[in-house]
């Protein structure tokens, strides 16, 4: 993945036969040493995955990875603000810490989603938020997103249950054959579904004529930014609206139901239905 700055993250699995983190004997990439401890139940040495950060040239800023070996890879990569999102999926030893940051979970469980945040600059390990599943089940995180509220968005493959152990958000199970896939979302309070309004602007705006053809005018006279995107969360048109120019073209278009985004100068945004025949 490549951020704002031309930055480039990627992540996989590496290899490492060390028994104490002093002498590496494993792999390394662009002066990053992979340094997690050797699992003595596994004679071949260890595998765990990670997090490298270079500049547009290539050159090491910062690399990551959890202290014990837990055999899975690193899946996918996003950025909310100021830090960048790593989807895995984690076994552990007990307690295996990254980055400071404990990670529990029962001898021999096998591998369960989870998201692993780090500061984009530092490298410091945010958190690890686990959504924890079926004791002896695998399940994974493939892909990841970042929603327009800064939340993260996950997808991937459950052969058992999830969000299994005390949460807010209720059990989901497989629901026939060998997997099933699964999305969830991960927010710090911001999770606000498209069809509501995301923050109060300061006059809230509507949009005429709804439904529209090739063009549709926005009521208030305060200047915003807007966005139209596809209910999949694709973006096919954004721009500025100032005072005197307070229309959209949709010229292109296909038809059917879109989410326009408004935005004010302050950051408040406000989410309208728009209907395209």
């Amino acid at each position: 993945a490549v951020d704002e700055e031309s930055n480039v993250y990627f992540t996989g699995s590496s290899f490492n036969d060390n028994e104490d983190h002093t002498d590496n004997n494993g792999d390394s990439f662009a002066g990053y040493e992979f340094d997690q401890t050797f699992d003595p139940n596994d004679g071949a040495g260890t595998l765990a995955p990670f997090l490298i950060k270079l500049d547009s040239d290539g050159n090491l800023l910062w690399g990551s990875n959890p202290d014990y070996g837990t055999t899975t890879y690193g899946r996918a990569i996003s950025f909310r603000e100021g830090e960048v999102g790593l989807g895995v999926a984690m076994t552990a030893i007990g307690n295996n810490p990254w980055g400071g940051v404990d990670f529990e979970r029962p001898n021999a469980a096998n591998a369960d989603p989870v998201i692993v945040r780090f500061d984009k600059e530092t490298g410091e390990v945010l958190g690890i938020e686990d959504i924890y599943g079926n004791f002896g089940y695998k399940d994974e995180i493939l892909a990841m997103a970042t929603d327009h509220a800064g939340n993260y968005v996950v997808g991937g493959y459950m052969t058992g249950g999830l969000f299994t152990q005390d949460t807010d958000v209720p059990p989901i199970s497989k629901n026939g054959g060998q997997a099933d896939f699964f999305v969830a979302q991960w927010g710090d309070g911001s999770c606000v579904p498209l069809s509501v309004k995301a923050s109060a602007a300061p006059v809230q705006p509507s949009l005429y004529p709804n439904p529209a053809n090739d063009r549709v005018q926005v009521s208030t006279k305060t200047a915003y930014r807007y966005e139209v995107h596809t209910l999949q969360g694709r973006t096919v048109k954004q721009g500025k609206l100032t005072a005197t120019n307070r229309e959209i073209g949709l010229q292109g278009l296909e038809s059917g139901l879109y989410m326009v985004r408004l935005e004010d100068g302050n950051g408040r945004f406000v989410v309208e239905k728009l209907v395209v025949e």
